[in-house]
């Protein structure tokens, strides 16, 4: 059985998830707690020792980034896997999200659209994916940042993305992370 904490500021959408997760066929899901905010999630964990918490990104006072930050850094809830739920796709929400560590729901898998980059935009999207913006990129990778933003615009359309965030959970998904192209 899986023990869950459900972390979102909206009622209505902690209840849809229960509903959600207590109603498949598979294995069977417990929510243990529910919290509103960051700080409440902190203590819940704590207290409850769930094996998931499902955190949306953005709620009042403590948001689920900083948490996320506090469950990390806490040995106690090491074995706790913190999914991090959003609405938000933006470069912020989703870099925040993974440098605070949190998992990712599916583990890596390569992705075709890769093969359309040559290694240098290989590159570049490695450094983008690891939350560096144009002038960072540049100057890591000894380039002028009007040559990243051309690398970036050129990556997004050979792999069919729209934003820097697809760009980053693309790069996470596909495992490209894991091998340093």
């Amino acid at each position: 059985m899986t023990r869950v904490v459900l972390a979102d500021d909206q009622a209505i959408i902690r209840a849809g998830l229960t509903v959600l997760l207590q109603g498949g066929d598979g294995e069977p899901i417990t929510v243990v707690g529910e919290a509103s905010d960051g700080a409440q999630v902190v203590g819940l964990t704590r207290r409850t020792r769930p094996d998931v918490v499902l955190m949306d990104v953005r709620m009042p006072g403590v948001g689920g980034v900083a948490a996320t930050r506090a469950l990390r850094a806490d040995p106690g809830c090491a074995g706790v896997a913190v999914l991090m739920l959003t609405t938000f796709d933006t470069d912020a929400e989703v870099l925040g999200a993974m440098r605070a560590a949190a998992d990712a729901p599916v583990p890596p898998a390569p992705d075709p659209r890769l093969t359309r980059l040559s290694h240098r935009e290989r590159q570049v999207l490695v450094a983008v994916a690891e939350g560096g913006d144009n002038a960072e990129v540049a100057r890591e990778m000894k380039l002028s940042p009007d040559t990243v933003r051309t690398y970036v615009s050129r990556i997004l359309a050979k792999v069919g993305a729209s934003s820097r965030a697809q760009l980053v959970a693309i790069a996470h998904r596909s495992g490209l992370m894991d091998r340093r192209s």
